[in-house]
């Protein structure tokens, strides 16, 4: 089964590539990692490598608390972080800096994953939440790299789905060395699923510590403004009209704060704001809609407000 899926893969490699080139007409990020993808990386490896992989942004930020362990148990290994979004591979330098190595994970063929282990030689690795690919697992088991899953969800639709393919996914769940689930319901799923080893940890994301200079800066924002904030944090596509009309325009209304989850919709959402953080500091006064077109700010936006939504 394996085997077909591999063949579908090499298939569509075309496409995919074809997808990432017309992605990065928005994003450049994802022009310039295309060579990463297909294993090819110019990141010297290190002697001892512990490897987590976060798709995007939000996995990128709920793996800090799990980033600052290992770099603390570990002294000796460097940490290697991967993703598959620009806007992931982004937060990773906002976040973490030079602190851990970065790379883009590599697509799930056989001689592009193998090109990535070879490469980096990771002594561990740890995808978040439910990042289940054949290959690459199947391939982490042959070259003796152990791959646990951290933060694991698994919905009852995704493990209906995983189930009617089972002779492609069963083998990659039982090939886990262990995983590491948000609640009890998750768990249960994922034994089902054929992960031999299950624990119930919670959410990372509870452990994520905001940025105390952040916090800081924030509160006085709000203090210098002088007037009732509310906060539309990480919206997607759809979501601003929404929200927005439902907020009453007048003048004793509560200023706004709009923040979109990805940083390529700053400027479509824009069209419903009267001011953007990037052009005015503080809003003034007839101010009633703001957008918060930064990255890697949120703890500051969420302690501008009054009300976070």
């Amino acid at each position: 089964m394996r085997t077909l899926y591999t063949s579908l893969l090499r298939l569509a490699l075309p496409l995919i590539l074809a997808r990432l080139w017309w992605r990065g007409r928005r994003e450049p990020g994802y022009r310039a990692g295309v060579g990463e993808r297909l294993g090819f990386y110019a990141v010297a490896a290190k002697p001892k490598v512990v490897w987590v992989h976060a798709v995007s942004v939000g996995e990128v930020r709920a793996a800090a608390p799990l980033v600052r362990a290992l770099q603390e148990a570990l002294p000796d290994h460097e940490v290697l972080m991967t993703c598959t979004t620009a806007a992931g591979r982004e937060t990773l330098s906002q976040l973490y800096g030079q602190s851990v190595l970065s790379a883009y994970f590599p697509l799930d063929l056989p001689r592009t994953v193998q090109r990535f282990l070879e490469h980096f030689r990771p002594k561990l690795g740890v995808l978040m939440e439910t990042e289940i690919w054949p290959n690459l697992l199947a391939l982490c088991a042959e070259n003796r790299v152990p791959v646990l899953l951290a933060n694991a969800r698994m919905s009852e639709k995704s493990a209906h789905g995983y189930r009617r393919w089972q002779r492609l996914m069963g083998p990659a769940f039982a090939s886990l060395a262990s995983a590491c689930a948000q609640s009890a319901e998750d768990a249960e799923r994922l034994r089902l699923l054929g992960v031999r080893q299950v624990a119930v940890t919670g959410n990372l994301k509870f452990d994520v510590r905001p940025d105390a200079a952040q916090l800081a800066a924030g509160r006085a924002w709000r203090a210098a403004l002088g007037r009732p904030t509310l906060l539309f944090a990480s919206t997607r596509d759809g979501e601003e009209p929404l929200l927005l009309k439902e907020v009453p325009r007048k003048h004793t209304a509560p200023l706004v704060i709009v923040v979109p989850r990805h940083p390529q919709r700053f400027d479509e959402v824009a069209q419903w704001a009267d001011a953007r953080r990037t052009q005015e500091s503080i809003p003034s006064e007839d101010r009633r809609i703001y957008l918060g077109d930064t990255m890697g700010e949120m703890a500051f936006y969420y302690a501008a407000s009054d009300v976070a939504a």
